[in-house]
């Protein structure tokens, strides 16, 4: 299964002198997003939790889990 990640909102860092990136393909089985920068996708944001959200792929269906919603409600 191909699950392409679109960026919605704001900008993926893609290193110096490479276009912006508006979405990618995710490769790995488990995807972790967060303001860690031990997440696979780092977003810098005050509203983002340290793990904030995984996306798992299997063989034929793709799920995304909310890790920490703690932060809303907070701002």
């Amino acid at each position: 299964m191909e699950v392409t990640l679109q960026i919605l909102h704001g900008r993926l860092k893609s290193g110096t002198g490479v276009p912006k990136v508006e979405g990618f393909t995710i490769r790995q089985p488990r995807f972790v997003v967060g303001s860690d920068v031990k997440c696979d996708m780092v977003c810098r944001s005050r509203r983002v939790s340290s793990r904030h959200s995984e996306i798992r792929l299997y063989d034929d269906e793709a799920t995304l889990e909310d890790l920490d919603t703690s932060l809303y409600g907070k701002f």
